[in-house]
């Protein structure tokens, strides 16, 4: 099996995981153990501090203005974005939180300043 694999210090990529483990882009579809709520663009979504420190963004805010936004251990923030405001709109917003959760991008940043 992969786990076994895995123990055994398999080669692939793929035998890098045990059967059960959950991988970071199951954890961006899922929303499981989520420790941040991002409003944006009249969407919810349930993401991970861990990945959204990749971003200069986030990292910054986290530091300052949402350092005391967390409500029983979770931070939740409201973007403030719609696509009148911010010129690019909700799947260039996915695309940034499919990055950082190592799903990679197409060249260029969909989200400037974000991504």
């Amino acid at each position: 099996s992969r786990a076994d694999m895995a123990l055994r210090g398999g080669s692939s990529q793929s035998d890098m995981y045990f059967e059960d483990e959950l991988r970071p882009l199951d954890l961006l579809q899922t929303g499981e153990l989520a420790d941040v709520e991002v409003a944006a663009f009249g969407h919810s979504f349930r993401l991970h501090r861990t990945y959204l420190l990749r971003s200069p963004f986030f990292r910054n805010r986290f530091k300052g203005p949402w350092a005391n936004l967390q409500r029983d251990g979770v931070f939740c923030v409201d973007l403030g974005f719609d696509e009148s405001s911010t010129g690019f709109g909700i799947d260039a917003l996915k695309s940034c939180w499919q990055y950082f959760y190592g799903g990679g991008r197409a060249g260029g940043s969909p989200a400037p300043g974000v991504c």
